[in-house]
């Protein structure tokens, strides 16, 4: 640029510095996505971050959208946008409990524009101190189930804006314990406090406490799990073993993988003592008991892995439960016809559930949403640490590997366990992370037996969420810990 300045003596001229070399306006173009922070919990604010573009002078603008558990597509495009929320920063609210958030950034400038989408959160929980009251843990009965003695309820553990207000009303159900809300059992007239003394109407019965939490936004009612059955005096009947449910063979049949067989369920006086016998059957599967399937020597762990005698042949368990009273023995199922080599696993990006994910491990993950009747989830894996054990001082931790009845394992499962009679505390439902493992810490309490032989059940429930406790894909288990004088 050349400049002339003039006055009366006259002119001059000067020209200024050459600037950079004039460019082109380039369309914007992302070189590294979007990303969210913040903890998604309601009521709480996640921020958005445009992640890096290419291109010159670039406005950005937002989009955030709500997905479902699966996490949506990549680019989001099959999730509903939030309305209203086009800033940088977004409040979650009660619609976005149970889902995940992603954020759709757009760059733009005189050239063009172009959307990039963060990866998805992960599932947003229900704040404890927003909306209205939401149980998160389940109301509890302790105390002993006979005549004249009296049991304490515990209201569970709850979320919402406080204050939270709580009744009470007991009830008293039939010998299967009711539906789950405790709905179906007879209201106990008067009995409407933390308390409750048992009367000679509540032999033969199981008890509920129905909990009614309120607050300023609403009200809601959860029943605890039922008793076991009330009885006339401190010493019950003992009763001998009996099979409910059949033992099941968990695993590929075939030479050289791991076969493992659950219990089944019981019913009897506890403590129950297992053993295991692992059959070898003709082709047929032989006869329902397996009394006509030769026994495999020294085959008698819950896990068995298959050998070349095995090829070609069906293989049972025999679990035999004992107590102090009697014996009395189940056989599972036959498995398929055990093969030379297992078969090669599915390719990991045709034919799998929505939202399965290879663990690096070479399992297959996918979230509890993605099963569906027939298919069941199954409590496939059982760890105590410490086992056994020696202390009532001390909590032990129960870990529950949930898969599916195709062998997937299953995260985002909601797992609960409890001991049979009521021996321990526990944290309620816990849920199962992206390897399929859920922890539960078991507190003892003062009448947990220690030493002399003496183990200790526990019933172990799987199931997704949104499904009835005992209803959907649900599966229980009864498992066992051993005890030993500290």
């Amino acid at each position: 640029m050349e400049v002339t300045a003039s006055n009366a003596e006259g002119s001059a001229s000067a020209e200024s510095g050459q600037t950079a070399v004039v460019t082109a306006v380039t369309v914007p173009a992302n070189t590294a996505e979007p990303t969210i922070s913040g903890s998604p919990v309601e009521g709480l604010t996640l921020s958005a971050a445009t992640g890096t573009w290419t291109g010159t002078t670039l406005a950005y603008g937002y989009q955030w959208v709500r997905c479902g558990a699966d996490g949506g597509l990549p680019d989001g495009s099959n999730c509903p946008t939030v309305p209203g929320a086009t800033s940088s920063t977004y409040t979650l609210g009660s619609d976005d409990v149970g889902k995940r958030l992603r954020v759709q950034v757009t760059a733009s400038n005189s050239a063009g524009s172009a959307t990039a989408t963060s990866n998805a959160t992960e599932t947003v929980t229900q704040s404890p101190t927003v909306g209205p009251p939401h149980n998160t843990t389940e109301p509890s009965i302790s105390g002993t189930l006979t005549r004249g003695r009296l049991l304490f309820a515990s209201v569970g553990v709850w979320s919402g804006a406080t204050p939270i207000s709580y009744a009470y009303q007991w009830v008293r159900c039939g010998a299967d314990g009711g539906l789950p809300d405790g709905s179906n059992c007879a209201v106990i007239p008067s009995a409407t406090s933390s308390s409750y003394t048992l009367g000679s109407d509540d032999v033969g019965s199981r008890m509920r406490i129905r909990v009614t939490a309120s607050n300023s936004l609403g009200v809601q009612t959860v029943a605890s799990n039922a008793t076991v059955v009330v009885q006339a005096t401190t010493t019950p009947a003992a009763q001998a073993p009996s099979n409910r449910t059949l033992p099941v063979i968990l695993g590929t049949p075939a030479r050289g993988q791991v076969l493992t067989s659950t219990a089944g369920v019981w019913i009897g006086t506890s403590p129950l003592v297992f053993t295991y016998q692992w059959l070898r059957c003709d082709a047929d599967g032989g006869e329902p008991s397996g009394s006509d399937c030769p026994a495999i020597a020294g085959a008698t762990a819950t896990q068995y892995v298959p050998t070349a005698d095995d090829v070609g042949r069906r293989l049972r368990t025999r679990v035999t439960a004992r107590n102090t009273v009697g014996a009395a023995t189940a056989a599972s199922g036959p498995t398929a016809l055990v093969q030379a080599t297992a078969p090669a696993p599915a390719p990991p990006t045709s034919g799998l559930p929505v939202g399965a994910i290879r663990l690096p491990d070479g399992k297959i993950s996918i979230p509890a949403t993605s099963v569906s009747l027939p298919e069941r989830l199954v409590a496939a894996e059982i760890v105590f640490t410490p086992n056994p054990v020696r202390s009532r001082e001390r909590p032990f931790e129960l870990r529950v590997r949930v898969v599916d009845t195709r062998g997937y394992v299953v995260r985002e499962a909601l797992v609960f366990a409890r001991s049979t009679p009521l021996l321990t505390s526990g944290p309620g439902e816990q849920r199962s992370g992206r390897d399929g493992w859920a922890r539960l810490r078991m507190t003892p309490n003062a009448a947990f037996p220690l030493g002399g032989d003496r183990n200790v059940q526990l019933w172990v429930r799987v199931r997704k969420a949104g499904d009835p406790l005992l209803a959907g894909v649900s599966n229980r288990r009864l498992v066992q810990v051993a005890t030993a004088a500290g």
